[in-house]
């Protein structure tokens, strides 16, 4: 008999699915108008301590162009849904689903 204990201590996956799933139901122009008024305040922040942020994440050094077998976000968002596509569908629900 097989005996299922509950860990409350252990990290459960449920939970975190069961956030990531609801998003998907969030229609994405409800993120792009939240985006908008996010934009809106870059204002309030300096310049300068942007661009350090950018920069050290933006490590390109010269133009780039996208693979012809460069799937875009439409055809991301139809892939499996684990949990690596949660952690970058969190980001891309922002964006048009033609980029």
């Amino acid at each position: 008999m097989i005996k299922f204990r509950f860990d409350p201590m252990k990290n459960s996956k449920l939970p975190y699915y069961l956030k990531n799933a609801a998003s998907l139901i969030v229609p994405a122009v409800l993120c792009r108008i939240s985006l908008r008024n996010i934009l809106k305040t870059v204002e309030n922040y300096d310049p300068l301590y942007i661009n350090e942020r950018v920069n050290y994440y933006n490590k390109l050094s010269h133009p780039f162009t996208l693979d012809v077998h460069s799937k875009t976000i439409k055809e991301f968002k139809s892939e499996t849904k684990k949990t690596y596509f949660f952690d970058l569908y969190r980001y891309l629900r922002y964006f048009s689903e033609s980029f």
